[in-house]
């Protein structure tokens, strides 16, 4: 996995994720995997959101109305036919699938917390001390974000399908994953690509700003001028006045 992990941008590693997979599977074959509850059931949070909702909008609608103008738009019942949507519900598919190979996951509140870093884990021990309790007790949260989980993992890309609306971009989609316990943050930043996101499992908390505001929400300075100091649930004026 960590050769998985370093070599991407090789033009043939086919192979490697094949023979890790095959090992993977061999081992779980030797042993019982332990059994894991059920992700705890939420309660969907009220709509509170005045950017447009649309029902399976055609890809034209979406990019006349939408993408073209730069607008952000809530879209639904566009993956309720995906695999996806049934099998993650229960976290021992993905420790049959991946609970032997290594992971990147982040550990820490934010990623711009001086606290923050990040370590190797197994998925499976990932998804034992993290995933199972919610979340609430602990003191460390733990992250795995924006990783190529699903090229390391082929197996887990027979459960969705890129959105057709994906096809307008002159570039080819990144597919990266998010998996985390209640309470894991992603600050808020700005990305250089268009963005995406499909909520599979969960929920999340989306809090956007026009770009025309971004220098009222105090970008870093170096490595992380796409990253805001501001706490947007939390905020302060006194600190942050703009």
């Amino acid at each position: 996995d960590v050769g998985i992990m370093i070599g991407f941008g090789l033009d043939d590693c086919d192979w490697l994720t094949d023979f890790t997979q095959k090992l993977h599977n061999y081992v779980v074959s030797l042993q019982d995997l332990p059994k894991i509850n059920q992700i705890p059931s939420m309660k969907s949070a009220l709509n509170d959101c005045d950017i447009d909702e649309v029902n399976q909008p055609s890809i034209e609608h979406f990019w006349t109305k939408y993408f073209h103008l730069h607008r952000p738009v809530k879209l639904t019942n566009c993956i309720n036919h995906w695999p996806a949507t049934t099998k993650w519900k229960d976290l021992n598919y993905f420790m049959q699938i991946g609970a032997y190979r290594t992971v990147p996951i982040e550990l820490g509140r934010t990623y711009d917390d001086d606290d923050w870093g990040q370590n190797l884990f197994q998925f499976g021990d990932f998804i034992k001390e993290f995933m199972t309790g919610g979340g609430d007790e602990k003191v460390t949260k733990a992250y795995l974000a924006q990783h190529d989980l699903f090229d390391q993992i082929p197996l887990l890309k027979k459960d969705f399908l890129i959105p057709d609306y994906c096809a307008i971009s002159s570039h080819d989609p990144v597919i990266k994953s998010w998996i985390g316990p209640k309470g894991t943050i992603s600050t808020m930043h700005t990305d250089d690509k268009s963005n995406i996101l499909a909520q599979v499992m969960g929920e999340k908390l989306i809090i956007l700003a026009s770009p025309s505001e971004s220098d009222n929400l105090y970008p870093y300075e170096g490595m992380l001028n796409n990253t805001t100091q501001v706490d947007a649930e939390n905020l302060d004026f006194e600190k942050f006045p703009l």
